[in-house]
């Protein structure tokens, strides 16, 4: 017998039959499987013939050597039926290896390619194409946008995902996203298409894992404000995804302002893209948040921003299951007969300080937190002052900034304001936070509510 017909330890043995050391040492207890060992060795020291192992394989596949008569053996109240056949060569086992050993590849490749988990993860930006890839870098699909004026890699990337703290705290939300939104266990791709100029913009798009377009929304319409008509050029400022109605799959929430002017649209999407509910503000909204703030199990949507007409920073407070309408506004220019009053359960407008009124004629507020204490804390722009209310929309307190206080110096050096920046002028600058009454149509310094809670 030729040395290469030996195989001299249990790792080379189990590699021969395509098993484990622990399956071997069940088929040589259980089954027979032919196996020596040294002289004086119990554990150590193995080997086997291959010839002897072919041979094995053969009679425990069912395939007796030839020139038996078919027989029948009944053993246990069981019949076993052992047919005739001729003993497979080595040669023709080995061949039948290879032949399933290519059909599991073929199988594995085809399922590779058309039916194995397809994770985006990542993505690339070519020219007006979308590239989104997979683990290890694997290309799962392309989606040509049309758009040839594309923003490049590097501005995508930087708003990815999540929500990103950019400047001053003032937060930027994605432009692109992969969630399983309709909890089928595929990630989908939410993307907005966002342009070097501005223009073919104001589209966000839902693709499956193969790139195939599932549904998309276009943000904006044509709106007549008094005698003046907005086209629909909008911009889309980014989206989040949160489960604001408790069903237990994210919907999609999103802002998107007129180029280049006003008014600004925030939408509620379902997974399937239906509009579930928009609101417009004669102005823009920076950021907004989801809590329950009532405790009543059911989410609020709380938005900030700034409306055009009182030049000041605005709350909006929502039920997240009635979002529509408009803002409230006294002047015509400001609103627009197409759109009906809101359904907001709080518009608050907050004041302007001394020192950031003589710098622009508009102030925004751009940032929410929501802390342990039940606190809302809204940060205003230009300024840097918090204004901090409890889940209630009651103010707390309004907290001076290391921003604010360098601007107001600035301001008294400059001879343009002559006001103590101090405790007293704090809470004299809170006494002026206004809401919107709803039923008397007019704005208070009492708290009010817009609509009926």
């Amino acid at each position: 017998m030729k040395n290469d017909d030996i195989l001299r330890s249990w790792k080379e043995i189990s590699a021969y039959l395509e098993c484990d050391r622990r399956t071997c040492l069940r088929w040589e207890k259980s089954l027979g499987l032919p196996i020596h060992r040294m002289e004086g060795s119990e554990k150590g020291g193995v080997f086997a013939y291959r010839e002897e192992l072919d041979k094995w394989l053969v009679e425990r596949s069912g395939h007796p050597e030839p020139a038996k008569p078919e027989t029948e053996i009944v053993e246990a109240g069981r019949k076993w039926v052992r047919l005739e056949t001729r003993r497979w060569s080595r040669k023709r086992l080995t061949v039948f290896h290879l032949i399933v050993f290519a059909l599991i590849f073929a199988a594995f490749t085809l399922l590779n390619r058309r039916g194995a988990p397809r994770v985006p993860v990542n993505f690339r930006i070519e020219g007006s194409e979308l590239v989104v890839l997979g683990g290890r870098g694997r290309e799962l699909f392309r989606y040509e946008t049309g758009a040839k004026n594309l923003l490049k890699d590097e501005s995508y990337r930087k708003y990815f995902q999540n929500k990103t703290l950019i400047r001053d705290n003032i937060w930027q939300l994605p432009w692109i996203a992969f969630s399983d939104i309709d909890l089928d266990g595929r990630r989908e791709t939410i993307f907005c298409l966002q342009t070097e100029d501005e223009t073919n913009e104001g589209e966000i798009l839902c693709l499956d894992t193969h790139g195939g377009k599932r549904w998309g929304f276009k943000a904006g319409r044509e709106l007549k404000f008094d005698d003046q008509v907005y086209s629909s050029d909008y911009r889309i400022s980014g989206f989040a995804l949160n489960d604001v109605n408790g069903d237990g799959s994210p919907e999609i929430l999103l802002t998107a302002m007129h180029k280049p002017d006003w008014p600004c649209q925030f939408v509620i999407l379902s997974p399937d893209g239906h509009t579930l509910g928009e609101f417009w503000n004669s102005g823009y909204f920076g950021d907004f948040a989801v809590a329950d703030l009532n405790a009543d199990n059911r989410n609020e949507i709380i938005i900030c921003g700034v409306n055009n007409e009182y030049g000041q920073g605005v709350i909006a407070v929502f039920d997240a299951a009635n979002v529509q309408g408009a803002s409230p506004q006294m002047d015509r220019k400001y609103r627009c007969e197409m759109l009906k009053p809101g359904s907001e359960k709080f518009y608050l407008r907050l004041p302007r300080s001394d020192a950031d009124a003589a710098l622009h004629p508009v102030e925004s507020v751009n940032t929410i937190f929501i802390n342990q204490a039940r606190e809302l804390s809204f940060r205003a722009s230009l300024s840097g002052l918090y204004f901090e209310f409890d889940f209630a929309l009651d103010l707390r307190r309004v907290r001076n900034s290391h921003q604010f206080t360098l601007l107001h110096k600035a301001a008294v050096e400059a001879g343009r304001v002559t006001s103590v920046l101090n405790d007293d002028y704090l809470k004299a600058l809170g006494a002026k936070v206004l809401y919107w009454d709803g039923e008397a149509k007019a704005w208070t310094a009492r708290k009010a509510l817009a609509n009926k809670w």
